[in-house]
């Protein structure tokens, strides 16, 4: 079920983790790390999804709506609590593409400390299945390209360079300003640290990655 309730820069919201699994997380417009637009299109470029399991994506590759991709889970503890947390990428259903981080708090079994193996095995069911019973999550926003309002349509990485979110009639409603880094070969990876980061030069051999935009800091100085 979609979530349409509206949250701001840096808003934090509790919910079950059953909530998590499906969690389309909308919120106000923000100034912070956006780009004059691309020229509207006919139509978004043809697009591939991202692979399962994924926290990058590809020239050709998107997220449509409702989708979503997310920094490999990290598991902790604080205390006897056992915790798990990751940052996700999504274009949600309301046209909105959001950062956002989670992060779970597993109560321990009654009587002693939590079994390790159960948990891990519960959150791999509550991810992969979305069959959550336990915990209490804590959602922060922590960038959002500005764009709820508009008909969803799909985020793509193009092979120009240029990370787009089109909407259902085509029209480009924000871009990352990387048109001109088609030849260097960009992808973006949603990272542990809660950055999604366009890189250029990931192609086979080639382990020069720059990074030429991201959320956190916008377009860098590196030419494409």
């Amino acid at each position: 079920m979609e979530n349409t309730t509206t949250a701001t820069e840096g808003a934090r919201t509790k919910r079950p983790l059953r909530a998590l699994a499906a969690t389309a997380v909308a919120a106000a417009a923000l100034a912070l790390n956006l780009v004059s637009a691309a020229p509207s299109s006919a139509a978004a470029p043809t697009c591939s999804g991202v692979p399962s399991g994924w926290d990058h994506l590809t020239q050709g590759m998107c997220l449509r709506g409702g989708e979503r991709m997310s920094s490999p889970i990290q598991y902790g503890s604080e205390g006897l609590v056992a915790t798990e947390e990751a940052n996700v990428l999504s274009y949600q259903q309301d046209g909105n593409l959001v950062v956002s981080h989670w992060k779970s708090w597993i109560p321990p079994e009654v009587g002693g400390a939590p079994d390790l193996g159960s948990l891990i095995e519960m959150i791999q069911r509550c991810v992969s299945f979305h069959d959550c019973q336990d915990g209490e999550t804590v959602v922060d926003i922590l960038w959002q390209a500005g764009t709820q309002g508009r008909s969803t349509g799909e985020a793509v990485m193009q092979d120009d360079g240029n990370f787009v979110v089109y909407d259902g009639n085509g029209n480009a409603a924000w871009n990352s300003g990387t048109y001109q880094c088609g030849g260097s070969y960009v992808w973006g990876r949603m990272q542990t640290d809660g950055n999604f980061v366009l890189y250029k030069g990931h192609a086979a051999g080639d382990n020069n990655w720059k990074p030429v935009w991201s959320t956190k800091n916008g377009r860098t100085a590196e030419p494409c």
